[in-house]
């Protein structure tokens, strides 16, 4: 969505472009679908503007004659909502800042988490292997942080033979064994959680009471 308080106007339009291009069997949307799909994203003044080129561009005809380019017409309006590349640094570093992994499984922080450090890399605050690392292991559970921690077991090298035991050393790696301790953690649930049913014996024990 686009809303008025969303200034980060290039970041919208790779994702919006991005999912309609996945379309079709990956064909993408044909430019009258796109042009309408970009309506229902578009919230408050972006709403607006994009109404209000409907109108022009359906007196003239070209909304259904030539959406490809009122498509791009509207987008290049938006695009004059951008912000300075301080400003998206700045953002970007707030988004790194406060992002925990809350309650969200591993697999849901996955992209959060990949986001964000895609956002850092884009404005040029890439960070390195390590703090990658240290920045995943400080957003998770500290159960689960010490877990990983102390976890040794081999990994492939980059040449195709296994290395010695040893724990992890990217956030890759560390995001993996996460991965497996929400699983074990669900199937012990599985396992041991109650089955609560309609076939409850004190219910029908009691039945004709």
């Amino acid at each position: 969505m686009l809303e008025n308080d969303n200034l980060d106007v290039e970041e919208f339009y790779e994702e919006f472009e991005s999912i309609c291009g996945l379309a079709n069997d990956l064909k993408g949307l044909a430019p009258f679908e796109r042009l309408l799909a970009l309506k229902t994203s578009l919230k408050g003044s972006r709403g607006e503007l994009y109404d209000s080129m409907k109108k022009i561009c359906t007196e003239d005809g070209t909304f259904t004659k030539d959406p490809h380019i009122v498509y791009d017409a509207i987008k290049v309006k938006l695009l004059r909502f951008v912000k300075t590349r301080e400003e998206k640094q700045t953002m970007a570093l707030q988004e790194w800042n406060c992002l925990t992994k809350g309650k969200a499984s591993s697999l849901e922080f996955e992209t959060r988490w990949e986001r964000a450090i895609r956002k850092l890399k884009r404005y040029g605050l890439e960070k390195g292997p390590q703090e990658l690392l240290l920045g995943y292991l400080g957003r998770i559970s500290k159960q689960c942080a010490t877990e990983i921690r102390k976890d040794r077991r081999t990994y492939t090298n980059p040449d195709g033979t296994q290395s010695e035991q040893r724990s992890v050393r990217s956030w890759e790696e560390a995001h993996a064994l996460a991965v497996d301790i929400d699983n074990d953690l669900s199937a012990t649930r599985a396992i041991t959680q109650p089955v609560m049913d309609n076939q409850n014996p004190w219910r029908e024990e009691h039945s004709g009471t």
